[in-house]
């Protein structure tokens, strides 16, 4: 406590240029009336090294834990000793971690099955989450709260802009992650108690997360006053994968997920089925009606070839019975007019054709 204490006066001076002041103690603060046990209590309390502590010295309780009450608190008080990482520590909490242990997550990238990640087995690689896709992981942190701790929980920010929804309890009640040692009769930190949370990508793109480093919550830790122990009742792991993905088995591929999410997925893979089934009905219309007009153009090109020869068949007995004086010119316009029939003829037949194109 004089380290960290000369630590802050060494950090006042710097800041202000000046010897901090001797004195450390200011007059008594009043604090608000409160009714105890239907009687009237009020107290008094000091501001010192910048808290609120009693006159009997002890800190006040019902305030958030920052600094170096929050340091003392997190190792043994709230994470079990080893379990967490002094860099996650922000001014005001805690950023837990995901693990690659207690894992159930996407086997593949394009699949709905799902696979088992535990201490025998943890998860190396990246945890992807596809559109749609769903998981439940745990806190790299193992979780013992004292009984005059309590915390909230929430949501990364930066998780949350990219479309990641994360389903968790949002408080943690004074005494979770511990029992009682019936040898003892001693509250004692259990080795296994971690926070669990059901991840869901919601978002348009894919979504990279690295067990064992990446922050997905954020904790909070207030100091109130001490509660009688008791056992915290907790739904557990087993119970919320079984749920959401039946039994963990890390032998064992499964099908499972949030109900909506692997719902929504599935309607999408059907719409996607049924999208290219119109599709191909489409090619074979499209054949058939390609097919149809040649059998047209070919009936009509062979009625206009037939009426021609009708035409041409005329004509020629025509002119043979026509007599010997007829003049040049009526000779003439008698072929015109047979020509221009013909050219007529072909022109529609390959408009016909063209049409079908």
């Amino acid at each position: 406590m004089a380290r960290r204490t000369g630590e802050r006066v060494v950090g006042w001076q710097r800041r202000h240029n000046s010897p901090r002041p001797a004195q450390r103690c200011v007059a008594p603060v009043p604090v608000p009336t409160v009714v105890r046990r239907n009687r009237i209590v009020r107290s008094a309390a000091v501001l010192q090294d910048g808290a609120v502590r009693h006159e009997r010295g002890e800190p006040a309780k019902g305030f958030l834990l920052t600094g170096s009450s929050l340091l003392d608190a997190l190792d043994g008080r709230v994470f079990l000793p080893g379990s967490w990482d002094e860099r996650n520590v922000r001014g005001a909490g805690y950023d837990i971690r995901l693990s690659a242990t207690g894992l159930v997550a996407p086997s593949g990238r394009r699949g709905d099955e799902t696979r088992y990640f535990g201490t025998q087995n943890p998860r190396q690689l990246p945890l992807i989450l596809e559109p749609g896709q769903t998981a439940v992981v745990s806190s790299e942190e193992f979780i013992c709260l004292d009984f005059d701790i309590a915390g909230n929980i929430g949501v990364k920010f930066s998780l949350a802009a990219q479309g990641l929804l994360i389903l968790t309890g949002m408080a943690l009640d004074p005494g979770y992650g511990r029992c009682l040692d019936q040898s003892t009769g001693d509250w004692v930190p259990m080795t296994d108690q971690r926070l669990h949370f059901v991840l869901a990508n919601v978002g348009a793109n894919p979504i990279s997360l690295m067990p064992g480093k990446e922050r997905i919550a954020f904790l909070q830790l207030f100091e109130i006053e001490r509660i009688a122990p008791a056992e915290t009742p907790s739904l557990g792991w087993d119970a919320l994968a079984e749920s959401l993905f039946e039994s963990p088995d890390a032998n064992k591929v499964l099908p499972g997920g949030l109900a909506f999410f692997r719902n929504i997925k599935d309607l999408e893979d059907r719409v996607r089925a049924l999208d290219a089934a119109v599709r191909d009905a489409s090619s074979s219309v499209d054949k058939v009606e390609k097919a149809s007009n040649y059998v047209v153009v070919f009936g009509v090109f062979l009625v206009a070839v037939t009426i021609l020869g009708l035409v041409l068949n005329a004509l020629a007995g025509v002119i043979e019975g026509m007599p010997g004086n007829i003049s040049r010119l009526q000779e003439s316009l008698i072929y015109s007019a047979t020509g221009a029939y013909g050219l007529g003829v072909l022109a529609l037949a390959w408009l016909a054709v063209r049409r079908t194109r």
